[in-house]
């Protein structure tokens, strides 16, 4: 009931042919999807923790004995709030946008995404951009959304490092934040001779 609430009062936006769903701007019907947004995610994530940021390092090993042995593709999203600010990927999860062979191997990719349709959000877009830290990416738009990847492979230092870089320097959050950290199996990637 909660998804229904929340996609009546949200205004639809149509990039490249497709449609979305944006929060609405301000008066009743933001209070409305404020409220039931809130309520959605207290459902969805009421038995998970939070943690801080430097604990992601212990989310990213748990993945590692979970799912390196048999290379299954793997989401890890994080967020604070109701959406989800950041989420490191396996590198597979790309590969329909930049193809690459190696992308196939088991590792930890860190991907953030900016909507051009969220006007408060473009400060953020320049904060990420103009960032002497985060250098190095891949970027490729997926319907309009600009995404960004750090591939890291199995440098968990790296990981952290870039996650908590936008989580502080771009999205503005305190270091003693807590973040839900949800775990997702996307399932196992068939070897090449099986391809």
């Amino acid at each position: 009931m909660n998804e229904l609430i929340i996609k009546l009062v949200s205004n639809k936006v149509s990039i490249d042919g497709n449609t979305y769903y944006q929060p609405p701007q301000d008066g009743l019907k933001r209070k409305i999807f404020d409220y039931f947004s809130k309520r959605q995610f207290e459902k969805s994530h009421k038995n998970l923790e939070n943690y801080e940021i430097g604990e992601l390092i212990n989310v990213l090993k748990k993945t590692q004995k979970l799912f390196k042995e048999n290379n299954h593709a793997f989401q890890i999203d994080i967020n604070k709030g109701q959406w989800n600010d950041l989420q490191i990927i396996h590198p597979i999860m790309i590969t329909d946008k930049i193809p690459n062979e190696k992308f196939k191997k088991f590792g930890f990719a860190v991907y953030w995404t900016y909507e051009p349709t969220f006007d408060k959000e473009t400060n953020l877009h320049q904060l990420f951009k103009e960032s002497e830290k985060l250098k190095g990416y891949e970027h490729f738009h997926d319907n309009g959304v600009d995404c960004y990847t750090f591939i890291c492979w199995d440098d968990l230092e790296k990981v952290v490092e870039i996650s908590r870089t936008i989580l502080a320097d771009v999205l503005g959050y305190d270091k003693k934040d807590k973040y839900y950290f949800s775990i997702a199996d996307n399932g196992r990637i068939e070897k090449e001779n099986n391809t």
